[in-house]
């Protein structure tokens, strides 16, 4: 923990502001910003930490998640922190819960129309330093990764009744991780997801200045 502020290129004093927080049995996840130093100037970073507790009620386990580029001009790549298991398989759409299902049904076959349906009216995607919260802005995104293969390995997923957190590893020989909260609005659609991982929407010309 004390070499945080040097890694993160934080100020000396510097404290996150925490965004959102998710328990769900033995599992805590924090959202929070920190505002860092780095070759794009002055940015508030969204990081995620998910925890594990043991019995005792004390953290296990904690894996940090973020984009990397405000703090290395790198868009990086986040190994998995997961050892491979016989157990391990393909995460389907009818492993998650209400809207969610929906959700990953159209963006696995790319099916814009669909995905945005499930969108409620105030919705938005945090994605690296980007916060989209108009459809045009969400449709660009969606359209911008749709027609990239993947497969996720769902290695953890729990539901709160509101908000489902997916840490999710690729499957194949390149093991990159991430993780994602997805949160209900009050019609039972997404009304929010947050993403950690390494996509780089600077890479899309409609969010290049979003």
């Amino acid at each position: 923990m004390k070499d945080w502020p040097a890694s993160f290129k934080v100020a000396v004093g510097e404290k996150p502001k925490l965004l959102h927080e998710t328990v769900i049995d033995n599992l805590s996840t924090a959202e929070f910003t920190v505002r860092v130093q780095g070759p794009l100037g002055s940015v508030d970073l969204p990081v995620a930490i998910i925890g594990e507790r043991a019995d005792s009620g004390l953290i296990k386990e904690a894996r940090v998640y973020y984009f990397e580029k405000p703090i290395t001009g790198q868009i990086g790549s986040r190994l998995s922190s997961f050892p491979r298991q016989a157990s391990d398989r393909v995460g389907q759409a009818e492993d998650m819960p209400g809207i969610n299902a929906e959700y990953f049904r159209a963006i696995s076959k790319w099916d814009i129309e669909k995905t945005m349906a499930v969108f409620g009216r105030q919705a938005y995607v945090d994605i690296g330093v980007k916060h989209l919260d108009t459809p045009e802005k969400i449709r660009a995104l969606y359209l911008a990764m749709f027609g990239i293969e993947f497969q996720l390995i769902f290695k953890t997923l729990a539901f709160d009744g509101k908000t489902m957190i997916l840490e999710w590893e690729l499957a194949g020989e390149h093991r990159e991780s991430g993780l994602a909260a997805y949160q209900a609005d009050e019609e039972g659609k997404i009304g929010g997801i947050r993403m950690y991982d390494v996509f780089d929407p600077d890479m899309v010309p409609a969010l290049a200045d979003a």
